[in-house]
């Protein structure tokens, strides 16, 4: 069978990402002829599309929608549109062909996304590498495969979860389907997994909801062996370890490192850190291994709303952290959450005094264009749209597609607002040079394919 892979075109303004699904779902796809497009590394991106699915002919075609994200910091504007249109387009050249969706923000927001888009013939819930295969055997009868959305009538049905993967027993990703060179220009755009699955339940967050409450490790041999053949292969230098948190198991992140030193290879890395879970004799392995920038996302630095996020962590362990990294030599960013709950003038100023002597300790190993700071966006599935419903804030009826954040009444929602504005400035400013001819070209490739809505960004 002719399978063709997409990764769905965001329209957002930032370095593509390697379609690590789908590749790891195309090494599950034994016996079958397999190729992948990513829209995002086209110039022409629907374009680009009508030409791979005329000249591919699959006998089935396999989207992933990987997020639905705001334009920029402090945007109300969601770019489903490109999704949907993408979606309209295939079933216009081939509306016989079945349609299977997925990725992380379809498995979010699933049942939305199916009743809004009425062409999608199925939808994939979480960890594609199995339930794919199965559906392909059981295209004829997909009720009887777990881990699926079908309509029957004007209903949705789902099919019921399936039990989370053994990671360590999944096949590597295919990464000789796309040109990788075109994801060398960011240190985060080739991801490397070294688990599922992630234990914090933080109020926000749906992490735990899409990939499982408990850790699936990767053995360190089998993680470093995939850095290895990205070396030699591919000329990769760069990668991040795209977890949750990559220091959840400490020892775990601990193996790793020590098995990329004990082979001499030569890679420089990134990822996101718990601040928690940290010595200083692993942050000299990371740096040693070849680490770059440690990322934390703290979201405040007020034990009261840390407590209120559900947090496991503290003020003394964000602090200890940071100057853990700095001991170490080892450039740091944060990222925080404005007007959280229990956000008062106070946590805010605390908020402006820890920036200012986090950078008076690190210096110039404070990486100021990695600092986020962001409004919490609501999605379905966590904790915080239950408190934004009790508290009156958002209606349940709301499908969250379109960006709706925790902002609550008060005199603090003004003060949060003006960090956003200037925040969303200094954006605006590091990105004006490359983004007019960029929008431009955008809005024109959605009104030569959609003339009959319009195209905004």
């Amino acid at each position: 069978m002719r399978v063709l892979l997409i990764q769905s075109y965001t329209m957002i303004d930032e370095a593509p990402v390697f379609p690590l699904g789908l590749s790891y779902i195309a090494g599950n796809l034994k016996g079958h002829d397999v190729d992948i497009l990513d829209m995002n590394l086209e110039e022409k991106p629907y374009q680009a599309l009508e030409e791979k699915i005329y000249g591919f002919n699959p006998d089935v075609i396999g989207l992933s929608i990987r997020s639905i994200k705001v334009a920029k910091p402090g945007s109300q504007l969601t770019c489903f549109e490109p999704h949907e249109l993408t979606i309209k387009l295939i079933k216009k050249i081939r509306p016989n062909t079945p349609l299977i969706i997925g990725g992380s923000a379809f498995s979010l927001y699933a049942e939305e996304i199916m009743r809004r888009v009425p062409s999608i013939d199925v939808g994939v819930f979480g960890e594609g590498e199995e339930v794919v295969p199965e559906l392909l055997n059981n295209l004829s009868n997909p009720k009887d495969v777990k881990g699926l959305y079908l309509r029957n009538g004007d209903s949705i049905v789902f099919t019921g979860r399936r039990d989370w993967l053994k990671f360590e027993d999944i096949p590597a990703p295919r990464r000789d389907m796309l040109k990788i060179d075109s994801y060398k220009v960011d240190p985060t755009s080739i991801g490397v997994q070294t688990k599922r699955g992630c234990i914090l339940q933080c109020l926000h967050c749906s992490d735990y909801y899409l990939a499982g409450k408990t850790l699936r490790l990767r053995s360190p041999q089998k993680v470093v062996d995939e850095i290895d053949e990205l070396i030699s292969l591919y000329n990769v230098e760069e990668i991040m370890f795209a977890d949750q948190v990559f220091n959840i198991p400490l020892e775990h992140a601990g193996e790793i490192c020590k098995e990329i030193i004990k082979r001499g290879i030569q890679i420089k890395w990134t990822a996101w850190f718990n601040e928690k879970y940290i010595t200083e004799e692993f942050l000299n392995l990371c740096k040693k291994s070849g680490c770059t920038m440690i990322n934390f996302s703290p979201d405040s630095v007020s034990d009261n709303i840390l407590k209120k996020l559900h947090k496991n962590i503290t003020t003394k362990d964000i602090e200890n952290a940071y100057r853990m990294a700095g001991r170490c030599r080892i450039p740091v960013s944060f990222h925080f959450m404005v007007n959280a709950p229990g956000e008062s003038l106070f946590s805010l100023i605390k908020l402006l005094i820890f920036l200012l002597k986090a950078k008076l300790y690190l210096g110039r190993f404070l990486r100021l264009q990695g600092l986020f700071v962001v409004p919490i966006r609501i999605y379905p599935h966590t904790k915080i749209r239950s408190l934004a419903i009790r508290e009156g804030l958002l209606k349940e009826e709301n499908d969250l597609i379109e960006a709706v954040f925790y902002n609550p009444p008060g005199p603090f929602k003004y003060l949060g607002h003006l960090l956003l504005k200037v925040v969303s400035l200094a954006w605006n400013i590091k990105h004006f040079g490359d983004r007019k001819n960029e929008d431009l070209r955008k809005r024109q490739s959605l009104k030569h394919y959609l003339p009959d809505k319009k195209a905004t960004f």
